[in-house]
């Protein structure tokens, strides 16, 4: 989850530990140069600002997908998506920081 243009290393090198690579990140960020060859789908949310995310369209788009796909791990690629990471793995019950223990990261 990155609402940044950020992360390309983690990506790849999950990727060629043999994980499946699901990407979500801004509309805004769609002609990025993501490392899509080693990305096995990428999903886009619209952005009316940036970073800003509707977190129901994007549970309910991730329920949808989780139907017919496992998701093992959520992980925020940059600093604005801590929370966002972590409201999803509270409400599919994915293991991970939640929400309480990630606003000790997001108070500076």
């Amino acid at each position: 989850m990155s609402g940044e243009f950020k992360g390309i290393d983690f990506l790849i090198a999950c990727k060629q530990q043999g994980n499946k690579v699901y990407l979500v990140t801004s509309k805004s960020l769609e002609h990025e140069p993501w490392p899509r060859e080693f990305l096995d789908d990428i999903f886009f949310m619209e952005d009316p600002e940036p970073c800003v995310w509707n977190m129901d369209d994007l549970i309910a788009g991730l329920a949808h997908f989780m139907r017919s796909n496992v998701v093992d791990r959520i992980v925020a690629l940059d600093d604005f998506d801590v929370e966002k990471a972590a409201q999803v793995r509270e409400h599919f019950r994915i293991p991970g920081m939640g929400q309480t223990t990630c606003r000790y990261f997001r108070v500076k």
